[in-house]
């Protein structure tokens, strides 16, 4: 029988992958609590002023539809720039 080896080149590669995921992980881990904190206070801010009744439905409801309108408005402008990209390469009217 023969005598079974593990090539070097995956130890150095399943080496290498884990100091990927490791250093991926620390880059992540800050990043989220860099974010969230701020988030997490602004949420918890408006709740308390909806508790509150600081703010009511109109304004909630308008603040969302306003942030609605802006992100359909860039989605919509971003399709038609692409669609006009894709007109002007292939030559198509």
């Amino acid at each position: 029988m023969e005598d079974p080896t593990i090539p070097s080149s995956l130890i150095g590669a399943i080496t290498f992958f884990l100091l990927l995921g490791i250093v991926a992980l620390v880059v992540i881990k800050e990043t989220v609590k860099v974010v969230l904190k701020p988030a997490l206070i602004i949420i918890v801010l408006a709740l308390l002023a909806v508790w509150a009744g600081i703010l009511d439905e109109t304004v909630v409801g308008g603040s969302f539809e306003w942030i609605g309108d802006k992100l359909l408005a860039g989605i919509e402008g971003i399709s038609e720039w692409v669609a006009d990209s894709w007109e002007a390469r292939t030559g198509d009217s």
